[in-house]
């Protein structure tokens, strides 16, 4: 009982006079790497834990009331976690006495999820340690830090190198577990079940562990789904494997045997085995959470953390893990609160994560993040809001039908004056600052660089309905050197859905390398608003040294783009204007308007791109899409710059301007020299003489985008060493298409990959049925029917293609209804030009003829199932003809030579099975279907 007194005697209201004015006084308690849990939490007898600390605070609040502000102070030092630290109701301040967990001394107290591992030695080219607690499985991790540093698992190809997709499975379900690869890359490594694969799409990246390997067929199979097929995007997906033995064979990189709890690092030139200091994580992806209920409350309130340096959490890579397809939403963070109001983080370092850095998420407002830096990172860095929740007619909010019954929503939190970079490690598609279901946000005054995706995020709405995102401020960020070459589809600053009273204003963005796909779209831009943004302002932003576009709208209403400068656009891929108006409308899309807006180019690459296209036409019938007046447009180059009102961007379709101004565009606008400062140093303000002036144009000075404060804290940037561009990846010289299909597997009803053009409600579709099969229960029917919109409606088709040499082999099973035969053809084309050339092509007509492409024909029987075989091959020297099998399934075959259609036919682009009955119904079916390509 004494002893209790003397503990809790240090918990005492004081006040203190200065100037008149009454302040309380705060209860201390301390925490130190020198102190003891037994102790009393005194300056002289500190905790050892900042656990223990919690708890005392804890304990003081209950016993006290919280009469005064209370702050644990956490002296400089190293702290292993080992668990999260969880912070509830219980742990709440007031507005009056907020509970501060504040770092002191020179350097801030390292509060760290891992721990450190001790005892490498050297063997051969590599420094190893054994894992007593790794062994079977009992500890493991997926990132390891050494020296300070991430370091990468062993993976091939080695780092900023990746193989390529061969071709995905066929069917909906196995184009996404799995996919054939290239012979040379996959092999059967002795520990492949331990191997992760990373898949890159457009804008983000799927992970994956191996449930089985077919070496004969070159097929991996996977625990988990991916969001799209392996062949989306560009055909060819790009990936790399980690996580296996043989792989360990660069500098840097590291390698677990869960097995036997070997650790094996190799190390990069100039480090020391005397100076090696790793840590690996014990805490998975949340170190910090404010764990209030949402909705109903009670909050976590007025907890402040302070100076503190945060670290070391592993990621999550379960076998079932979720493809979140956008943001890597489904990652946790460092610091994770829901339900949390007027919490602060300020001053503090959040590193080593394995996912985001920090979070408030669900039902959070009124909180700050200022002055932190946030690096390291294996997500992304400061996350605001709920991703989407659609159902209930209300989107963003599943349950709800009326906007107004929504009970909780995330407003009213700041990021601002904080360092973000060096992310994207793991979840290549994650955001420097995202904000979702969230408004009234401020983002301003941040530094974000050294990220593999988009700088800043705002908004989570497709369709363009009310949400809960609106009157959000994205102002003064200085944002750069983002993308890598690495990621596609992104921007600077990237906008979703209609967002009311939101504002982008005052950024300084430059440097963005989005990766050039050679077989998909390309699109890295400075300011990105993509599908539905509405009712936004975009105002006095500079965008410059962006690879495709410095602006770029896609299916939005109601935006105001003003005085805005988009400089020095390279105009690469098929995306190359500085300021563009998406093709992709709507006839919703009205509105939108860019008004005293720069647009200037210093090279020919960039003059050809400095081209404003405000599309807006449809048979021909013009959208109310954009008004575009008073801006400038000015390209030194010798290419001359060129405008578009088209979808059709082909450059006999480009106009000049005085064409350009004929379109009710730009009728104010000039064509001039903007006359900048010093354009060769991105220094874009205007002159006194410039002619932008008299247009209305304001002269944009960023030199307040950015950090704010301290000439240390200022400067910190300067040491920030980019990571490389990926290297330029090496693109199958053929689309190649595998298909094996026997319907067992899929439910009657299911459409296949590739089928277009069904009307169920006239009776037109393709789908699995078992009603019949050639084998087994179950084929694809093709189902036609009168008053489609073509002749050629229902199709399953493959297109964008591009074989050119090997042996290509298709075979499957028809039949062809008695009852209501149909009119069935199968063609293979080269449409690299118009028209295009035809090569096999075989007619299953009504009468009871195979029609061939040479002219000849060869009667079959209607309900009955025949097989076919098609052998071609292409390349130099190759035969004008193929190699045709054909006759009733199970019986002798006749063999034969058959021309091409056309004999100019030299590469195979597209592939078609067609139901072409124009005015009748009819019904064929097809079994056993398989393509191969040597």
């Amino acid at each position: 009982m004494q002893r209790s007194r003397h503990c809790f005697s240090l918990f005492v209201m004081g006040f203190c006079v200065l100037s008149g004015a009454i302040f309380l006084s705060a209860a201390e308690i301390h925490v130190s790497p020198r102190g003891s849990d037994t102790g009393d939490g005194t300056a002289d007898h500190p905790f050892a834990s900042v656990h223990r600390g919690q708890e005392a605070a804890r304990a003081l609040r209950t016993r006290s009331g919280l009469n005064e502000p209370v702050i644990v102070l956490i002296a400089a030092g190293h702290y292993e976690l080992g668990r999260p630290l969880v912070f509830t109701p219980a742990d709440s301040g007031t507005a009056a006495c907020p509970v501060t967990y504040r770092g002191v001394g020179v350097s801030r107290p390292i509060l760290s999820g891992g721990r450190r591992v001790e005892g490498f030695r050297r063997e051969g080219d590599l420094w190893v340690a054994t894992i007593e607690g790794a062994k079977a499985g009992r500890w493991t991790f997926i990132q390891l830090y050494v020296n300070g540093r991430r370091r990468p698992r062993a993976r091939t190809p080695n780092e900023g190198s990746y193989f390529r997709v061969r071709s995905a499975l066929s069917g909906n379900k196995a184009s996404r577990r799995g996919f054939r690869y290239a012979e040379g890359t996959v092999q059967d490594w002795d520990d492949i079940a331990q191997a992760v694969f990373v898949v890159y799409g457009s804008w983000y990246n799927t992970i994956h562990h191996v449930e089985s390997l077919d070496t004969e067929n070159r097929i991996v199979h996977f625990t988990n789904s991916a969001g799209r097929p392996f062949d989306w995007y560009e055909g060819a997906l790009r990936y790399y494997v980690e996580n296996i033995a043989v792989a360990l064979d660069a500098p840097g990189e590291w390698h677990l045997d869960t097995d036997s709890g070997r650790l094996s690092y190799f190390p990069l030139p100039g480090e020391k085995l005397e100076d090696l200091e790793v840590v690996a994580p014990v805490v998975s992806q949340t170190l910090v959470r404010f764990e209030g209920k949402p909705g109903t409350g009670p909050y976590v309130e007025h907890v402040r953390l302070e100076n503190l340096s945060l670290e070391h959490t592993d990621a999550h890579f379960p076998s079932d893990l979720y493809d979140a397809r956008q943001a890597a939403t489904v990652q946790d963070a460092g610091i994770l609160a829901d339900g949390a109001r007027h919490c602060r983080i300020e001053r503090c370092t959040v590193a080593h994560m394995g996912a985001h850095g920090i979070w408030f998420r669900d039902d959070c407002q009124h909180n700050r993040v200022r002055q932190c830096h946030v690096h390291d990172l294996g997500g992304g860095g400061v996350y605001i809001g709920e991703k989407w929740r659609w159902g209930g007619g209300c989107p963003g909010w599943a349950g709800y039908r009326n906007f107004a019954d929504i009970p909780h929503v995330t407003e009213h939190n700041v990021v601002d004056n904080c360092f973000i970079h060096d992310g994207c490690h793991l979840f290549t598609g994650a955001i420097g600052v995202w904000v979702g279901q969230a408004s009234h946000t401020t983002v301003s005054h941040n530094e974000i660089c050294d990220m593999t995706y988009s700088g800043v995020s705002l908004g989570w709405d497709w369709s363009g309905h009310k949400s809960t995102s609106h009157h959000n401020i994205i102002e003064f960020n200085h944002i750069h050197h983002l993308g890598h070459a690495r990621m596609n589809d992104m921007a600077g600053v990237y906008t979703l859905g209609l967002s009311p009273g939101s504002i982008i204003r005052n950024n300084l963005i430059h440097d963005i390398q989005a990766y050039q796909s050679p077989g998909g779209y390309c699109l890295g831009g400075g300011i990105y608003l993509d599908q539905s943004s509405g009712d936004l302002t975009v105002r006095d932003n500079v965008c410059h040294t962006i690879s495709n576009t410095g602006f770029f709208l896609h299916h939005g209403t109601r935006n105001r783009i003003l005085n805005n400068v988009f400089a020095e656009i390279a105009g690469l891929g098929r995306i190359g204007w500085s300021l563009y108006f998406s093709s992709r409308l709507a006839a919703a899309d009205s509105g939108n308007e860019a008004v005293g807006n720069i647009v200037y180019g210093a090279s020919p690459k960039t003059a050809k791109a400095t081209q404003a296209a405000a599309r807006g036409k449809k048979k021909g019938t013009p959208y109310d899409f954009v008004a575009a007046d008073r801006n400038v447009y000015w390209a030194t180059g010798e290419v001359p710059l060129t405008f578009s009102d088209r979808a059709d961007d082909a450059p006999e379709k480009l106009l000049d301007f005085a064409a350009w101004r004929k379109t009710g565009h730009d009728g104010a606008s000039l064509v001039v020299d903007p006359m900048f400062e010093d354009p060769a140093a991105h220094d874009y303000r205007l002159r006194a003489e410039s002619p932008a002036r008299a247009l209305g144009i304001s002269s944009i000075d960023v030199s307040k985008a950015g950090l704010y404060g301290d000439a240390k804290w200022r400067d910190l940037p300067r040491g920030v060493v980019f990571r490389k561009l990926d290297s330029a990846v090496p693109f199958l010289p053929e689309k190649l298409l595998f298909i094996d299909e026997d319907y067992e597997g899929d439910k009657p009803g299911t459409v296949p990959p590739g089928a277009k053009y069904e009307n169920r409600q006239k009776g037109a579709v393709i789908e699995v049925t078992d009603a019949l099969a050639a084998d087994g229960r179950k084929c694809l029917k093709f189902a036609d029917a009168p008053g489609l919109p073509a002749s050629y409606h229902p199709a399953r088709t493959w297109g964008s293609l591009q074989v050119h040499t090997g042996t290509v082999r298709l075979s499957f099973d028809v039949l062809n209804s008695a009852e209501r035969p149909a009119t069935l053809w199968i063609e293979m084309r080269d449409w690299r030009k118009m028209p295009y050339k035809v090569g096999p092509t075989l007619t299953f007509r009504p009468d009871g003829m195979l029609e061939l492409g040479d002219g000849r024909e060869l009667p079959y029987a209607h309900g009955v199932w025949h097989h076919v075989q098609i052998i071609l091959q292409l390349g130099e020297d190759a035969p004008d003809s193929f190699q045709m099998t054909f006759g009733p399934k199970g019986e002798r075959k006749a063999e034969m030579t058959v021309a091409f259609k056309h004999k100019d036919f030299e590469v195979l682009t597209w592939l078609g099975f067609v139901a072409a009955d124009e005015d009748r119904q009819s019904e064929a079916y097809i079994d056993n279907l398989k393509l191969t390509m040597d």
